[in-house]
């Protein structure tokens, strides 16, 4: 339980940061840029060393870590302007209710047997989805955030699906460890051009504060994919019960961190999306 401890500690910290960034005026693009960057170096640091020429004798992972670098900096990227428009909590839960999709992507892909508990727990996930949905402030706030929500759950519970299946099915050459650092590189790598760019056109210049904050926001967000991998890798119980547990904690850690750090509100609505949510993942665990 080591592993999924740290891994809900880096998930919360990952959200609490993105909180900051409106705080004291961080460019939360800048940020997310060095922070693949960030992940990338850490991944490096500690694997490296496994680069050898049988490494490159085989080019399909390459083509899954370019998958995965795309979603990475689309997703990180989505998530941030969340945290910081709906509130950490609401895009934790949402974010980690997106195990909802990813369990329709693996019974119809992997032709898994499906049962009362996870019919109950897709649809519990979703029930809960919608109502916490409708917390906002404003009409025009509303219809944002719903999309933000919306490409959040079925963007997570796709990277979530692909992560697995790549893992179980396409490293052949490459540790699951170097090949998310490669995954997390490539995101690094488009986002520097994306930022090049944008220092071209819009005369942007890097700011020092948001290359603090990508390294920050770097370190953890490597150790919460390495935690992750390591976590489906020590327990001897199915990879879904695995992300079932870390999400439940990191539900609950972002409800705490939100509630008493940033005095966000929970209406009985959300109340009742946030029951509903816990006890799909609850039941996607008897699943």
């Amino acid at each position: 339980m080591i592993s999924v401890t740290i891994a809900v500690i880096t998930i919360t910290w990952i959200f609490v940061l993105f909180k900051f960034f409106t705080k004291y005026g961080i460019n939360t693009f800048q940020a997310v840029v060095i922070n693949y960057l960030a992940a990338f170096s850490c991944g490096m640091i500690l694997y490296g060393g496994q680069i050898n020429n049988q490494l490159f004798s085989s080019k399909e992972w390459i083509f899954w870590a370019l998958i995965c670098g795309v979603l990475f900096i689309s997703l990180f990227f989505l998530m941030g302007k969340s945290s910081q428009n709906n509130g950490v909590s609401l895009t934790t839960i949402v974010v980690k209710m997106s195990m909802a999709f990813s369990m329709v992507l693996m019974i119809l892909i992997y032709k898994e047997n499906i049962n009362l508990y996870k019919i109950s727990a897709i649809g519990l996930s979703l029930l809960g989805i919608y109502l916490l949905s409708k917390q906002s402030n404003s009409e025009n706030d509303k219809k944002s955030s719903k999309v933000l929500l919306i490409v959040l759950f079925i963007g997570c519970g796709l990277l979530d699906f692909l992560l697995n299946y790549i893992q179980n099915f396409k490293l052949k050459f490459i540790s699951s460890s170097l090949f998310s650092a490669f995954g997390l590189g490539v995101a690094g790598f488009l986002g520097t051009i994306i930022l090049i760019l944008r220092f071209i056109k819009q005369g942007e210049k890097l700011e020092l504060k948001s290359i603090y904050a990508g390294i920050l926001l770097g370190v953890p967000n490597y150790f919460s994919i390495y935690y992750l991998i390591h976590s489906y890798e020590v327990l001897n119980i199915p990879d879904s019960t695995v992300l079932a547990i870390l999400n439940i904690l990191s539900v609950l850690a972002s409800l705490v961190t939100g509630f008493f750090i940033f005095k966000e509100k929970i209406t009985w609505i959300k109340t009742l999306g946030i029951i509903s949510c816990l006890i799909s993942i609850y039941l996607f665990t008897l699943g």
